[in-house]
């Protein structure tokens, strides 16, 4: 958990969102894109995607899996690469 919240707390910065001035939370938005995904939407309208897995995740909600509805996104983050989700994966051999 620790290392997920290092990961947000980057990329808030990174989108130029971070800030220490609790008055200025005010106004993200957080948007569950089902599983480990999110959309987090800072105060400025910077946009960071965490691990959008959607279109074949049956937890996705239905207007999500078109890719198009999620606007623009300016940070995407991917916390982990899987066996199928790795384009680099090694291959195995049979």
């Amino acid at each position: 958990m620790k290392k997920t919240l290092a990961i947000i707390a980057a990329a808030l910065a990174a989108a130029g969102c971070a800030t220490t001035e609790p008055e200025k939370k005010a106004g993200v938005e957080v948007l569950w894109l089902g599983q480990s995904a999110f959309r987090i939407t800072s105060p400025g309208g910077k946009v960071i995607v965490i691990d959008p897995w959607l279109v074949q995740n049956p937890t996705t909600p239905a207007q999500y899996k078109d890719l198009k509805n999620l606007g623009k996104v300016d940070v995407l983050l991917v916390t982990t690469a899987t066996s199928t989700t790795s384009p680099t994966r090694p291959r195995s051999r049979k």
